[in-house]
């Protein structure tokens, strides 16, 4: 990590603190035609043939990685350090403007935060980047220094790359984008589920016999679906069922946007489980816990929309 020597006082504007220049850098753009800074590997060399044509998650023919590397472990080593030290950013060079994946040095040893105290941007003019101070924070002596280095990243993706995760993740919501929202107080009866949002629980005392349906999947549904609740306005059973019809064909988009099914990582876990890290069996575990939580809201719909109706 890197930690602030000195107390800085509250900042109006942003203070570089790091300056490092393109030469320092490793960069290679981010897609073909391949193009590495500097060019020790010329445009159109054969090696990325064999790069494009190797998939890194199944180490699939030892001839390939062999001209990449001269052991598995090395290969391993490279592209561990690709995924958790490179940052992707637009730069500019000259007249070229590309999305690049950039190994830099120094700037590496900043570790993240989703409440970062630093930033860093291109410097067209004499290709350099900058790394700076945010403005509107005094930082005290011995604080860490940290940048957000995850933006747009799942919680599956952290671990899978760096090996942890964070609740307050932004980008690990699931966000309903359409208008449509279901009648909180009926949803609620229909599950009998008490309480108030923060604190609600399966009231067991409501039904003769305890449902094994409901649990924490759909006490959180309870939370995030979109809701309306208006206790002096009845709701419209045929506008609720547009509403359930329309936050289903939402959870299959969300499933759909995973390139692999539930029952494929359960394969996936079962057939390479043994020569994985325990980082990797976490990364591709939360995800399937990710797509259960997502088909089981799904379900609790359809479920909801039966009782409703009848």
């Amino acid at each position: 990590g890197v930690y602030c020597a000195k107390d800085i006082p509250y900042l109006s504007k942003p203070r570089i603190i790091m300056e490092i220049p393109l030469e320092l850098m490793v960069t290679v753009s981010k897609d073909p035609p391949w193009m590495f800074q500097p060019d020790f590997v010329p445009l159109g060399h054969p090696v990325f043939d064999i790069i494009n044509s190797t998939n890194a998650e199944m180490v699939d023919s030892p001839l390939k990685l062999k001209r990449l590397a001269h052991t598995l472990e090395q290969f391993k080593w490279a592209l561990s350090i690709v995924w958790s030290r490179s940052f992707t950013m637009t730069m500019q060079v000259g007249t070229l403007t590309l999305d690049a994946n950039m190994l830099i040095p120094y700037v590496d040893m900043l570790n993240h935060s989703y409440e970062p105290s630093c930033s860093y941007r291109w410097r067209k003019k004499d290709r350099m980047l900058e790394v700076l101070i945010n403005a509107g924070q005094s930082i005290t002596k011995g604080a860490e220094m940290t940048l957000n280095y995850m933006k747009k990243l799942p919680n599956d993706c952290c671990i899978s790359c760096y090996g942890s995760s964070t609740p307050t993740n932004p980008w690990d919501v699931v966000n309903f984008s359409g208008k449509a929202k279901i009648h909180l107080d009926s949803f609620l009866s229909a599950f009998n589920i008490a309480g108030l949002a923060d604190e609600y629980y399966y009231n067991e005392t409501a039904v003769q016999q305890r449902e094994d349906f409901v649990d924490g999947a759909i006490i959180a549904a309870a939370r995030f679906l979109p809701s309306w609740s208006d206790k002096d306005m009845p709701f419209l059973p045929s506008m609720e069922k547009v509403a359930v019809q329309e936050l289903q064909q939402e959870c299959l988009k969300f499933l759909g946007a995973y390139r692999t099914t539930w029952e494929q990582d359960l394969q996936i876990l079962d057939r390479r489980s043994k020569k994985k890290s325990r980082r990797w069996k976490a990364a591709v575990g939360y995800r399937m816990h990710r797509k259960w939580i997502i088909n089981k809201i799904s379900m609790a719909l359809d479920l909801y929309l039966e009782r409703l109706m009848f």
